[in-house]
């Protein structure tokens, strides 16, 4: 096959082809976090609430998770809970903080927000479109009186990359 026949591919095409070769050819291969996961997730009985994923290489043969979960408080303030990890196989526990005190537009000022850790968010994940979120609040969060819990639930692609069931 040369170059000329298969033209330029996109990004996204070599996404796609790497998602397809590991979910349909590898066969018994466990899957394992890699950058094709990157995108928007949620849970259609959550709407109003989800996590952007980024996925990058961090070192050679592994692969950093950064995560943001937009979702409320229990008085139904929204927050936004961010953190990042180093994934592991199929699955990555991210350390993630909630940030205060920080002001819209030209009065935003960086020494005025506070972050506080909030606990974890563990991934995992069984093939490029579905995974699983265990949302964990630390001692500190709980005691907050902010309302939060632990919840867990399955999540899926907001917008899958092509050849995803």
């Amino acid at each position: 096959m040369t170059r000329s026949f298969l033209g330029k591919p996109t990004s996204q095409n070599m996404i796609d082809v790497m998602l397809y070769l590991q979910q349909y050819v590898a066969g018994d291969t466990p899957f394992e976090i890699h950058n094709g996961i990157s995108g928007t997730w949620y849970n259609d009985d959550r709407a109003g609430e989800g996590f952007v994923l980024d996925v990058a290489p961090r070192d050679e043969d592994q692969w950093e998770l950064v995560a943001s979960d937009y979702t409320y408080d229990g008085a139904g303030n929204q927050v936004w809970l961010i953190g990042n990890a180093q994934a592991e196989g199929d699955h990555a526990e991210v350390i993630v903080f909630i940030t205060s005190g920080g002001e819209f537009g030209v009065d935003f000022n960086p020494d005025t927000v506070s972050r506080m850790e909030w606990g974890t968010l563990t991934f995992s994940f069984g093939d490029c479109c579905s995974g699983h979120v265990v949302a964990q609040p630390n001692g500190l969060a709980v005691a907050s009186g902010m309302g939060f819990e632990t919840v867990e639930f399955d999540i899926t692609r907001l917008t899958p990359p092509s050849g995803c069931p």
